[in-house]
């Protein structure tokens, strides 16, 4: 029997650009642009994975069948995002013309997972393989909003002194869909191990409501649905681990995360009446992530302590948009300031730490910590296993 609970602590994340990097003309006038925002992800206290494993036959040659029911928090976050870009024309006839365009959006997005799992141990331990299936359960909603008002013609007629707009975007949705596992470890000597993995993971499909009205003309626009899906990266892992002596241990894992699933079903909703953003100019980065790390036990007072050391390299996955400049559009370089803003994330190395210990060979309790070497987040895990026979 096992259960883990896990803290994420995430930092507050502000920016604002210099207005004078971000001047360019259009049409024969200057424009002045300048953005600001805010990115705040919500600290998570959560119990993020719990099981219970049995056997099912008992074999003395060691090949033995073992089954496990689990469940898994998948994804736990809730953000809200807010951002203010200014656009200033020069004087002109009409006067100084002014513009803001502000996005507001929250997401508040969990999956929780349910499963069984069946494991059969080979040739007297030398070779593990098990699968299992599993239930996700979606639970999201997210809401995004654009307003728009502008002065002394922005609204592509100069004849009309102020205008405005606003456009709304909800999502409610709970799904349920069925995700599977496999796996398989191979001894190859009494001190070198080799294992894979694969997890399948399946796409959720969820409805868009979109709310647009005008109100400088009192014209309300019908509101509209549109599908959409959200595909849970696949994974697939290899590893390789070592057992140098009795007391030390080394491992390091390759695992390949497919976050261009991601982009399955993905709707941009950014963009307003001076630009429009193609699909194509979205995109996310698969990764190779890879992990490494050791663990050291020794006895205190005749109970064993295990240290833990490693750390793990994170490729920048996030959404990134490429500006493609179209001298068509009223603002044909506001697709730079876009692109400076959806960059793909960076990459991050995190460092991780923990310890453990057995306590009358029935209860296991470890701690970890994993820290990110930009700052932005910190995990913290407890977890503890119980071995009731």
């Amino acid at each position: 029997m096992e259960g883990r609970f896990t803290t994420w602590n995430t930092r507050f994340k502000t920016w604002k650009n210099d207005p004078a990097a971000a001047t360019f003309p259009v049409g024969g006038k200057t424009v002045v642009t300048a953005q600001e925002g805010e990115i705040n992800f919500e600290d998570m206290n959560d119990l993020s994975f719990a099981s219970i494993s049995f056997p099912v036959n008992y074999d003395p040659n060691n090949n033995n069948f073992n089954a496990s029911i689990f469940y898994n928090k998948l994804a736990n976050t809730e953000s809200s995002v807010s951002l203010l870009v200014t656009f200033q024309f020069a004087p002109t006839l009409f006067g100084n013309t002014l513009a803001l365009e502000s996005y507001e959006s929250d997401l508040d997005l969990e999956i929780d997972e349910d499963g069984f799992g069946l494991a059969k141990s080979l040739f007297k331990d030398k070779l593990m393989v098990g699968a299992s299936i599993s239930v996700l359960l979606l639970d999201l909603e997210s809401t995004f909003s654009t307003n728009f008002i502008g002065s002394n013609g922005f609204d592509h007629d100069p004849s009309n002194a102020f205008s405005s707009g606003n456009q709304l975007a909800v999502i409610y949705k709970r799904e349920k869909d069925v995700a599977f596992r496999f796996g398989a470890l191979y001894r190859i000597t009494d001190k070198l191990t080799i294992a894979g993995s694969a997890q399948i993971m399946p796409e959720f499909d969820y409805d868009t409501e979109y709310i647009a009205f005008l109100d400088s003309n009192s014209n309300v626009l019908p509101n509209f649905t549109d599908r959409s899906g959200l595909s849970v990266p696949d994974v697939f892992s290899i590893g390789l681990s070592c057992q140098i002596t009795d007391k030390w241990m080394v491992s390091a894992e390759g695992r390949y995360i497919e976050y261009s699933d991601l982009e399955k079903g993905f709707v941009s909703f950014w963009g307003t009446d001076l630009t429009s953003f193609d699909r194509n100019q979205f995109d996310i980065a698969d990764i190779w992530e890879t992990n490494f790390g050791t663990e050291y036990i020794f006895n205190l007072k005749k109970m064993p302590i295990a240290l833990r050391l490693g750390g793990f390299y994170e490729p920048a996955h996030s959404l990134e948009f490429d500006a493609i400049l179209d001298p068509t559009d009223l603002l044909p370089n506001i697709d730079v300031l876009y692109e400076d803003l959806i960059d793909g994330g960076d990459d991050v190395f995190h460092f991780t730490a923990g310890a453990g210990t057995v306590i009358n060979n029935k209860l296991q309790i470890d701690a970890a910590a994993d820290i990110q070497d930009d700052g932005n987040q910190m995990t913290f895990v407890m977890s503890g296993i119980y071995k009731l026979f």
